[in-house]
């Protein structure tokens, strides 16, 4: 098993990007990087495969090098690790190149294809795989040990479970300790203003008793995190026992209660000092050029009121059935990736879902869960009347800025329906708000 990284991961300096793939074609793009960036933290010592997925056309006249692959460690030593000129004589059949590597817990590499301008080519991903765990015998096979964890946080007898989840920039791992059992996360996704935002979020919450968030472990220094590798920031939350939900009405109502408590959570002036969403508006034209045919997207957009005035709480920004969990023991609810939280307009918060989730990739829009959620949320609003009636338009913003994620088919597919049932969907939202 690997993980792959479509080319959406990626930035480029040249070619087109389409939908899948970016394409770069002589005499109409320059030569330069069609493929760099994506950058993926190793986790522990190893040997790595990363296979680029491409397909390419050139003359058969053609001696020089066609492009070079390379993997590059841009955080510690800002070297190649290892990298291969392809020639006319290379191609054959292939439609992957693979470079073996080795890498050390910490480093961040990033993938890159430089095009030399002369074939036709098109990429789509890189996959990363990891071979086998390094012969050689280095200090930190993983990033952290049992014996560190002990020595940052207030536990005994550490002993690593399983691996939880893992992508480009995170890692999710189990540990059991004399203390009980809990959720190693380490991440470099996000910068340390952001993350100290997500962890401020933490403390506000705990602090003023919101049960529904996992409560975050301090060090013996009584700090909220540790901070590895230069950028390499690792905390302990405690890990949640229970069961996804389903989608049943009730456990969709029970999420619009449990939305509407956190958004009416006071905090002053001075708490939300450091805790503010700073968000990027998106660019909108970048992403059309994914999207086919781009022309009804930007027409979508262009459709989209001005957002002012709005109302600021505590928001989640992830919100879906599928963060929530009910613990075996206690029966809490518990809402999980709080990675994006902050102090922003709860009006997206509440509008994430009504296209994002309660459409389903099937086109069925879910009627009684929406009303359920929206009523649930309806009883302990944060909403002036206005920012009502902009439910529909911001969930229609939150699908169009976020349409390039996953598959962007089945996503556009889902922003065609919601216009399609527009009225339906207005209405559900404004008989209960």
């Amino acid at each position: 098993m690997g993980i792959f990284l479509p080319v959406k991961k990626f930035q480029t300096q040249t070619g087109e990007i389409e939908p899948g793939n970016i394409c770069c074609c002589p005499k109409v793009n320059s030569p330069g990087h069609c493929l760099y960036g994506s950058d993926f933290i190793i986790w522990e010592a190893a040997d790595y495969l990363v296979t680029f997925d491409l397909k390419v056309t050139a003359s058969p006249s053609l001696s020089r090098p066609l492009f070079v692959l390379d993997v590059y460690e841009n955080s510690q030593t800002k070297t190649i690790l290892v990298e291969r000129e392809v020639r006319l004589s290379d191609l054959s059949l292939q439609n992957a190149f693979s470079l073996k590597f080795s890498g050390l817990p910490g480093q961040r590499v990033e993938f890159r294809l430089y095009w030399h301008g002369e074939c036709l080519l098109r990429i789509y991903g890189v996959t990363l795989r990891r071979i086998n765990r390094s012969a050689k015998r280095t200090r930190k096979q993983e990033m952290l040990s049992p014996t560190v964890l002990q020595q940052v946080w207030p536990l005994a007898k550490v002993s690593f479970g399983p691996i939880l989840g893992q992508k480009e920039l995170v890692r999710l791992r189990k540990i059991s300790s004399g203390e009980g059992d809990f959720v190693v996360k380490s991440t470099a996704r996000f910068a340390a203003d952001e993350f100290q935002r997500s962890m401020g979020i933490a403390k506000l919450l705990q602090n003023r008793g919101f049960p529904n968030v996992p409560e975050i472990l301090e060090t013996r220094r009584k700090e909220s995190h540790l901070t590895t590798h230069g950028e390499i920031r690792t905390f302990l939350m405690d890990y949640v026992r229970g069961n996804k939900f389903g989608r049943s009405v009730r456990e969709w109502y029970r999420l619009g209660e449990i939305l509407a408590k956190l958004h009416s959570i006071e905090y002053s002036s001075k708490d939300a000092a450091d805790l503010v969403l700073k968000q990027e508006p998106p660019d909108f034209y970048k992403i059309s050029k994914i999207i086919q045919p781009s022309s009804d997207y930007m027409r979508l957009v262009s459709s989209l009121p001005q957002f002012s005035r709005l109302t600021q709480g505590i928001v989640h920004s992830d919100i879906h059935i599928g963060n929530l969990i009910l613990t075996t023991h206690s029966g809490d609810l518990m809402l999980l990736d709080w990675e994006s939280s902050g102090v922003g307009a709860v009006l997206f918060d509440l509008a994430w879902p009504l296209i994002n989730d309660l459409i389903t990739y099937d086109g069925d829009f879910e009627k009684d869960k929406a009303q359920a959620f929206y009523k649930a949320y309806s009883y302990n609003s944060a909403l002036t009347d206005h920012e009502k009636q902009l439910i529909f338009d911001a969930a229609l913003f939150r699908a169009l800025s976020d349409v390039h994620e996953c598959d962007w088919r089945s996503n556009w597919n889902k922003i065609r329906v919601a216009k399609q049932n527009e009225s339906c969907l207005r209405s559900v939202v404004n008989e209960v708000t």
